[in-house]
């Protein structure tokens, strides 16, 4: 991407965005993303294009995009953006049209900066196989992002089949060596029931899916190939884990957060229903 000293700081200019969007929960092992996909999708981008070398621009791939839903990041000055879709709805001549569950040859290794992907992954029949394309063709200093969801209602387009925890996330990607994780949280999304004419994506009962929350990874690629270790990844092989302490108010909460981030608005209603729940 770039010399190591202008890609250090912006590997530290990326860390400082993310700490500052990120709060810890009560489980130890869960991050909550506060602010929407697209608010950091953009600005992570805008980070690295700011620490571009010279007049080099900052060449972006939208994995699964064809719908348009990141079209705005390709007005970025100083970005080129690209999308690759095997089911392209639109006539961007921006659009690649290839299958990220397999090898792109018109892709040579490295080609992009930064590679992301938006609600795709659960409609892919070998996640997997797409991971190791976004990584080969991902520049060394350069970062993943994937979003997808880890509680979702039912939605094929043109299949639903996975969803992800962020330990799956981090596998997907991290077992290549070649991925050093920078973020791997949650974020909190707004209750849905369906909306689609042929109701493919309705929820069995018409009502609204209450616990709608996505995944979100950030890594960056590695120079250099390390081996894998699983026991990084977030575990518990105690037998008991921890014996029994079950919620209450009386719990310690995490430290508060700028409450004009939505996913501070969603933690805090869920934590009101709960209580009115638990009161009557």
């Amino acid at each position: 991407m770039g010399d190591e000293n202008s890609e250090a700081k912006m590997v530290r200019a990326v860390e400082m965005y993310l700490e500052s969007v990120t709060r810890p929960t009560l489980n130890p092992h869960l991050i909550e993303i506060c602010t929407d996909e697209k608010a950091l999708i953009t600005s992570v981008i805008k980070v690295v294009s700011q620490h571009a070398v010279g007049s080099k621009e900052t060449r972006v791939l939208d994995v699964g995009g064809g719908k348009g839903w990141g079209q705005e990041i390709g007005e970025l000055s100083g970005v080129n953006y690209e999308i690759l879709d095997i089911l392209p709805t639109n006539d961007d001549p921006r659009v690649i049209c290839g299958d990220i569950c397999s090898t792109n040859a018109d892709l040579p290794d490295g080609t992009y900066d930064v590679v992301f992907s938006k609600d795709t992954f659960e409609h892919l029949l070998e996640p997997w196989a797409a991971a190791t394309e976004m990584v080969r063709i991902t520049a060394n200093g350069g970062l993943v992002i994937v979003i997808a969801p880890f509680s979702w209602r039912y939605h094929p387009s043109p299949v639903d089949t996975f969803r992800f925890s962020h330990t799956a996330m981090r596998y997907l990607f991290e077992r290549s060596g070649q991925i050093d994780p920078l973020l791997a949280g949650y974020i909190l999304r707004e209750d849905i029931s369906g909306f689609w004419g042929n109701r493919k994506d309705w929820t069995p009962n018409g009502k609204p899916y209450s616990e709608c929350c996505e995944t979100i990874f950030v890594g960056r690629k590695r120079s250099d190939t390390i081996l894998f270790d699983p026991m990084t990844l977030d575990s518990d092989y105690s037998a008991d884990h921890g014996g029994k302490e079950y919620f209450s108010e009386a719990s310690p909460l995490p430290a508060p957060v700028d409450p004009s981030h939505t996913g501070f608005f969603m933690t805090a209603i869920r934590r009101v229903l709960r209580v009115l729940n638990n009161s009557q």
